[in-house]
């Protein structure tokens, strides 16, 4: 439902009348995570955990949640790139899937929609104007590594021109618990290259599940940035320009080092870096969160953070060689 973390910000206690027992006697029976939704989750045996199920509908979080023909909660898109698009693929978790809210109240369709109302684009070294195509492969709870899995898999025929992978904050601890996870359930890992990091740290031979998570730090390091790497390696290789979107939770604010961390880690391996640290500043998160247990984006939070990334796009054309075109200005 909502990460570990959330609760740990609220007052604590173990008694009937603390904050927390209160806030959770609210919650529905049915507010369950993505995983539990069968109509639209298919559980996996191996590193991606689960994936979303092809033409499944179902209700995630009381809304309405459909998946289209390719396994994406989007709307249908050809497999062949038109020759008037310029095609973005989002790649992110929860917030970037859109739990709680109906497919157009995401962000990611609501830049597309108002991206293409007053802009056209132009890709470096291109003379003609396109539209933009956000294509939303983001599938709740995945991290870095099986996001290196869907790019190669699921995006590549696609022909992307850009990838947007989105990150917030507390990387490491958020990675570290997944591939306990994983190590534990002796889940099949796709790259021997991980596989040797694993074993590197003798994790596979340690038997106590809680122990792997406590020891699994640096490997959980190491593999994420590993991903991180090779998912520009593999962007690079194919054409597509590797975004690395820096973006702020509701549940947990960057600092200046963890987003300058973030930025020398997306530059040295070839990202275009965009800081959306700061999206929700001055704001009152209460207000933006789904509810008072989820403190996943409500439907105003989505604007925001379209609002956010339609300026950082506009801001950094240059950084990502495109040219944008005001079509007021025609």
């Amino acid at each position: 439902m909502q990460e570990k973390g959330y609760y740990d910000n609220l007052v604590s206690g173990n008694n009937y009348t603390s904050p927390r027992w209160e806030i959770e006697q609210k919650i529905p029976d049915k507010w369950v995570a993505f995983g539990q939704v069968e109509e639209v989750c298919i559980k996996t045996n191996d590193m991606m955990e689960k994936v979303m199920k092809p033409n499944g509908k179902g209700v995630l979080k009381l809304a309405e949640f459909k998946v289209n023909e390719h396994g994406l909660r989007d709307k249908s898109y050809s497999k062949q790139k038109p020759s008037n698009a310029i095609r973005i693929g989002i790649f992110g978790a929860s917030y970037e899937v859109g739990e709680g809210v109906l497919e157009n109240q995401i962000f990611e369709n609501i830049s597309e929609n108002k991206l293409n109302n007053y802009y056209t684009f132009t890709l470096e070294k291109d003379t003609i104007e396109k539209r933009v195509e956000l294509m939303n492969f983001s599938v709740s709870g995945y991290k870095n590594l099986q996001q290196v899995r869907q790019l190669e898999t699921m995006a590549l025929p696609f022909a992307l021109d850009y990838a947007f992978v989105f990150h917030h904050s507390r990387l490491s601890s958020r990675f570290q618990g997944y591939l306990a996870r994983i190590i534990n359930k002796k889940m099949k890992i796709f790259y021997p290259e991980v596989v040797e990091i694993i074993n590197k740290y003798g994790l596979y031979e340690e038997r106590d599940p809680l122990k792997v998570e406590l020891q699994s730090d640096k490997a959980a390091e190491e593999v994420r940035i590993w991903s991180d790497s090779v998912f520009a390696q593999i962007c690079i290789k194919n054409n597509i320009r590797p975004v690395w979107v820096c973006i702020a939770s509701l549940e947990h604010e960057f600092d200046f080092n963890e987003v300058e961390k973030s930025r020398l880690e997306a530059e040295k391996f070839g990202y275009i870096f965009l800081d959306l640290s700061n999206v929700f500043n001055g704001i009152s998160k209460k207000s933006l969160m789904l509810k008072e247990w989820d403190a996943h984006p409500n439907i105003e939070g989505h604007k925001i953070i379209s609002k956010a990334l339609d300026e950082a796009i506009l801001k950094n054309q240059k950084k990502l060689h495109l040219k944008i075109t005001s079509k007021e200005k025609k």
